[in-house]
């Protein structure tokens, strides 16, 4: 039974609108000076299985905060290189957000792939979906009364991706993806 394991680690970039540092400087004590872009080192670790399945774990830390990222995802890819030269795949996926008292937010992906195997380097390209959830509560305790404050917002977005996977002869991969969304 072929069985693929691979172990990685990555990086991923992101810029904060002025809006959302102004907004989190507002209503959040621990947002203070908060940067216009973070550098978030990542961890990512995948299993293949049969019949073209993968699952893969990913989990982030936000240097000098409490903030971490972990999610899960699978992938489904359909190659048959005799008969038609290119691969398809879909992939979706989960991500939680945790450490970043009152709120909490979690999104989900959906991915649609196509790819063209090369003997050492595949590049493909695609498109996905993003769909995001967000919410805060913060209970209020005063001498004449308690108040619960609670917001919570939901959003989606679309996304193009590129990326490149070059295949070492030893079985590592080195996959590199941009996209104007982060996935797992």
């Amino acid at each position: 039974i072929p069985l693929g394991i691979s172990v990685g680690g990555g990086a991923s970039y992101l810029t904060v609108p002025q809006s959302t540092i102004d907004s989190l400087n507002k209503y959040t004590d621990s947002a203070n000076n908060f940067p216009t872009s973070i550098l978030i080192p990542r961890f990512i670790g995948k299993v293949g299985v049969p019949f073209g399945i993968d699952f893969a774990i990913n989990y982030a830390k936000i240097p000098q905060s409490s903030i971490e990222l972990y999610g899960l995802a699978i992938q489904y890819v359909y190659a048959r290189p005799k008969v038609f030269p290119i691969t398809l795949a879909m992939r979706g996926g989960y991500t939680q957000i945790s450490g970043f008292t009152p709120m909490t937010a979690n999104s989900t992906n959906a991915e649609l792939l196509i790819g063209i195997p090369l003997p050492i380097i595949k590049p493909y390209a695609g498109v996905g979906n993003n769909w995001s959830n967000a919410s805060t509560s913060v209970n209020l305790t005063g001498s004449l009364s308690n108040t619960t404050l609670s917001k919570s917002a939901s959003w989606s977005e679309t996304y193009a991706i590129i990326g490149v996977q070059a295949i070492a002869l030893i079985g590592l991969d080195l996959e590199a993806q941009i996209s104007s969304s982060q996935t797992i």
